[in-house]
């Protein structure tokens, strides 16, 4: 992403010279960057470079199979941020790193199995751990119609009250 003008010295990119994008991002100095993933390069990728970072639930199995590392539990995620901690802290990183994580293993929103007082709990458990941002799935069969829109406006709002205001 190329937000202002910029001048390009290599002449294959010549035609460029002067581009812009517009509207330019209100945030500056840019939008906040976040980079997922479970490795410790995907992590230190973060820590370095990023402003937040997005680990995912990962069984072993799936993560071989995305080669990426397994996050199965709280005690992996927790590995994870303490790991963060001390590379922050290597690199001299003053900013906290936000952090997006949901409740493991409790369903999705709208689905009679989701379990609110397990995602209540969960939650409070990542906060201790510092996690700033708590992620939540929908249960929504189909997709690709007005129909699934204003669902998941509904469902959005039914969380919010439901669970959210609880966490």
């Amino acid at each position: 992403l190329v937000v202002g003008f910029v001048g390009l010295q290599d002449e294959a990119f010549a035609a460029l010279l002067n581009v812009g994008l517009e509207p330019t991002p209100v945030s500056r100095p840019h939008p906040p960057i976040w980079t997922g993933g479970n490795s410790r390069r995907a992590l230190r990728r973060a820590v370095d470079r990023a402003d937040g970072w997005i680990p995912m639930p990962a069984p072993k199995a799936f993560a071989r199979f995305v080669r990426s590392s397994p996050l199965e539990s709280l005690a992996d995620l927790r590995a994870g941020l303490e790991y963060a901690h001390r590379r922050g802290a290597e690199v001299g990183r003053t900013v906290p790193l936000d952090v997006m994580f949901g409740p493991m293993n409790v369903g999705r929103y709208g689905d009679p199995r989701f379990d609110a007082p397990a995602y209540i709990e969960q939650a409070g458990h990542l906060s201790e751990l510092g996690v700033n941002y708590a992620g939540v799935s929908f249960s929504m069969p189909g997709s690709g119609s007005m129909q699934s829109g204003a669902r998941f406006l509904e469902l959005a709002a039914g969380f919010m009250r439901e669970v959210a205001s609880k966490v």
